[in-house]
């Protein structure tokens, strides 16, 4: 029968003369055990017996896992955004592979592999008697061989001396090898045990497996291959060093042409066939696999899917496990990043910043009512060369973030929140001049005193004469008076303020707990971006709270799921409250507001707030639509009490940079470009009651307190504003 016959036959592994060669094997294993050196007639048969026994006393369940192979990190549309893999490797079934892959493979490793047992005794007792005499290693190993010894490695978890074990040239290793293929062979078929080997043979330059090697060489699916280049990949197995195509080319084709001279010595080609082969040149196209997220074109948002696998104990017991599972597991990671939306927020900081300004600027995006994280994108470049960073300024210290930055203003909406939950109307009035002082100590969610000596708020000491001094609660927030907040969050009560904040979702980025002073209300806590776009959702949302996710769905190679992180989404803060917030934030948006220089061109509802800490320190812009909510942070990270006066940010100089002016443009870009083509959609309307309020329009009046104006820069204790 000839070769090519013997390769199209589908046999069972094990049952072709399954006594013979199990019989065969068990002698060969007692004269292995032996030494080699096979005993004289007379005790022949007790010697082999007792090989034979211990031959059969050694393991022989060998575990087929799968082998390591590369994840792949997808966006919300389905484009690839990142690969990560240990090993580059794509697992394909035996049906994805090219026939003449298939016999190239067979040919010229184990050309009797359709017809032995999975053991060739000749070859392996050949291979040992040199291995022993003179040290080396030789083959003779059939391909089930090799995939066991490729599966040990695999099983090695890349610990040293079990990889050494799978390649030590010893008798014991070498029975053992031969017990775990016999096994093998009467588990799985033929063609299940040559589709493994393909997937988990090693063919240089990185390239673990035939299709990452045809993508890798050929830039191809190992489907597409033509029979020189067949040739090529499966000559590269036996010595991937010496064989490499891209460092030693003509070591390379030397021998492609053996493999292609054994393919018609065996009959699978024509001798025409294996003369055109051999005279054609190498024909690679290489393709480079990149890995992790420095290639990637979204590294920050990529960054972050990295951190939330290594953080989240349902990958596995320990961040080793979880890491294991996202760079050898070969997941397909479909992500909640909004391409549109990405996009835009990487052109708005590129258009109106600059990687090597002093001042960065950082900013994400959340989907309200489903935590999705849209985008993450900052300006400073991603990697660890001269001007660039790994730490992402918009996330979480957790989650390869810094440990946050005061968001001054911003925050007002919080107390706000804590004030119309207790009944405070937006139109409730506090006189609120430029300057205050006077104020009360008050108790801490944790039952502490809170001193108020030396509390002494004031308002934008550049612009002493817009506020007050009798102000409503949305005229406040249209033009962030702090004074009038300050008075605000001491009706409501600090704890209570601090806790209106955790329900919506605030928390400080270096995980410990929010501080509780009272300039709380004025943005005294370090918070990432993300989670303040995170915290303004839930008003979005009308008081769901969804912890931010960058996952929608997670599946393995054999189609099964692995369960993508939750967004525990629950209603923490009553609708009505929601909406009544939202209808004063609207407010600032409108002329006269402090975002009013982030009105959305289409007319479309949109709430925000302006966030400018003491000196310019930070500054930001928060901002939401029905369907996003993004805010932007933009300050020194590498000099946290950098006073942003007289910087150049994105080729403009500022005396002083503030929210409004430089964050609040940088909103307005990105979301007029990311909402584009998107439904209009209206917030749900505030309910007349709750926008009344209970405690009617205010009462002035407060004894208690000492107004004064302080001149601007007389006062050293003014806090955030």
């Amino acid at each position: 029968m000839s070769f090519k016959r013997r390769f199209r036959r589908r046999t069972a592994g094990g049952t072709l003369r399954v006594a013979g060669w199990f019989l065969g094997v068990s002698v060969v294993g007692g004269a292995l055990l032996a030494g080699l050196a096979l005993p004289v007639v007379g005790g022949a048969a007790v010697a082999t017996t007792r090989a034979a026994d211990d031959y059969q006393k050694l393991p022989a369940d060998l575990p087929t896992v799968p082998p390591a192979a590369a994840s792949v990190l997808l966006d919300g549309a389905g484009n690839r955004i990142a690969t990560f893999y240990d090993e580059d490797r794509i697992s394909v079934p035996l049906s994805s592979v090219a026939v003449v892959m298939r016999q190239a493979q067979v040919a010229i490793e184990d050309y009797r592999f359709y017809d032995h047992g999975g053991i060739d005794l000749k070859g392996t007792l050949r291979a040992l008697v040199k291995n022993q005499s003179s040290n080396s290693t030789q083959g003779g190993s059939t391909l089930t061989q090799q995939y066991v010894k490729n599966l040990l490695i695999q099983l090695s978890d890349g610990d040293p001396d079990k990889i050494a074990a799978a390649h030590a040239p010893t008798i014991e290793r070498k029975v053992q090898e031969l017990r775990y293929a016999a096994e093998l062979e009467k588990k799985l078929t033929k063609d299940q045990i040559l589709g493994n080997y393909l997937n988990i043979a090693y063919y240089g330059d990185n390239a673990y497996g035939i299709e990452a090697a045809a993508r890798h060489y050929f830039s191809k699916p190992a489907a597409d291959l033509t029979l020189t280049e067949a040739a090529l990949l499966a000559g590269i197995v036996r010595s991937p060093t010496e064989y490499d195509p891209v460092t030693n080319p003509d070591a390379a084709k030397t021998r492609r042409d053996l493999v292609l001279t054994r393919m018609r010595d065996v009959g699978l080609i024509t001798d025409a066939q294996m003369t055109d082969a051999q005279s054609a040149d190498l024909g690679l196209r290489l393709s480079v696999m990149h890995n992790g997220c420095t290639a990637s074109t979204v590294p920050w948002f990529c960054d972050y899917v990295v951190h939330d696998f290594a953080n989240n104990p349902d990958f596995g017991s320990t961040e080793a496990e979880r890491l294991d599972l996202l760079y050898r597991g070969g997941l397909t990671i479909r992500s909640t990043l909004d391409p549109q939306a990405q996009a835009a927020a990487d052109q708005a900081l590129a258009d109106r910043t600059d990687p090597t300004d002093r001042a960065a600027a950082a900013m994400a995006t959340v989907e309200p009512g489903t935590g999705r994280i849209l985008a993450i994108a900052q300006s400073r470049a991603y990697g660890t060369g001269d001007g660039q960073t790994t730490v992402d300024y918009a996330v979480d210290h957790a989650y390869g973030g810094s440990n946050g930055f005061q968001d001054g203003s911003t925050n007002k909406a919080f107390t706000a929140a804590a004030a119309v939950n207790q009944g405070y109307g937006s139109e409730y009035k506090i006189d609120s001049p430029f300057s205050i002082g006077g104020f009360a100590a008050q108790t801490s969610c944790q039952g502490k005193k809170v001193p108020a000596d030396g509390w002494h708020p004031s308002n934008d000491e550049n612009k002493p004469n817009v506020y007050g001094p009798v102000i409503t609660m949305r005229e406040a927030l249209r033009k962030s008076v702090n004074t009038y907040f300050a008075q605000l969050e001491e009706k409501v009560g600090l704890c209570n303020t601090v806790q209106m904040a955790e329900a919506a979702g605030l928390h400080r980025a270096d995980g410990t707990a929010l501080r509780e002073y009272l300039p709380f209300t004025l943005g005294i806590n370090e918070v990432s971006p993300l989670n303040v776009a995170d915290s303004y959702a839930t008003f979005a949302a009308r008081g769901v709270h969804c912890d931010p996710i960058a996952i929608d769905a997670i599946t393995r190679p054999d189609g099964s799921s692995v369960a993508p992180p939750k967004a525990n989404c629950a209603q923490t803060i009553k609708p009505e409250v929601a909406d009544v917030v939202t209808n004063m934030l609207q407010s600032v948006m409108q002329p006269g507001g402090t975002g009013q220089n982030a009105t959305l061109n289409d007319g479309r509802d949109a709430a925000g707030k302006t966030g400018t800490t003491n000196g310019a320190v930070a500054v930001w812009y928060t901002g939401y639509t029905p369907q996003m909510s993004t805010s932007i942070w933009v300050g020194d990270p590498d000099s946290y009490g950098y006073k942003m006066n007289n910087i150049v940010i994105g080729g403009t100089r500022y005396d002083q940079v503030c929210g409004a002016c430089v964050a609040a443009p940088i909103w307005q870009q990105m979301m007029n470009s990311a909402l584009s083509g998107k439904p209009k959609k209206s917030f749900h309307a505030a309910d007349p009651t709750w926008l009344t309020g209970t405690r009617g329009e205010g009462d002035p009046a407060k004894a208690h307190v000492t107004y004064s104006y302080t001149p601007p820069g007389a006062d050293p204790k003014k806090k955030k504003k």
